[in-house]
C-alpha cells in the first residue's frame, strides 16, 4: 500500500494507516461537532470543547475499530495464517 504509512505494530502485527484516514477523522468530528444530543456536541458551550469532545469521540471510535481488527489478526495467527 504505497498511499499507507506505518505507525507501529502490536505483536508483529503491522499498524498501517491510510492516508483518507485523515479525511474521515475530520470529517466525523465535524459531524459529531455539528449534531445535537444525544448523538453530537452542538449544544456544548463553548464551542471549542465541543470541537475537542468531538474529535476525542472520533478517536476513540476508531481506537475500538483497531482493538477489534487486531483481534481478528490475533486469532488468525494464532491458527497459523499471516
Amino acid at each position: 500500500m504505497k498511499t499507507s504509512f506505518k505507525i507501529g505494530s502490536v505483536m508483529g502485527i503491522p499498524i498501517l494507516i491510510h492516508i483518507t484516514f485523515l479525511i474521515v477523522l475530520f470529517l466525523f468530528a465535524f459531524v459529531f461537532s455539528s449534531v445535537p444530543e444525544p448523538v453530537g456536541f452542538a449544544d456544548v458551550q463553548p464551542a471549542l470543547l465541543g470541537y475537542g469532545l468531538s474529535l476525542l469521540i472520533t478517536i476513540l471510535l476508531f481506537t475500538c475499530v483497531l482493538l477489534h481488527e487486531l483481534g481478528h489478526s490475533y486469532f488468525a495467527k494464532s491458527m497459523g495464517l499471516r
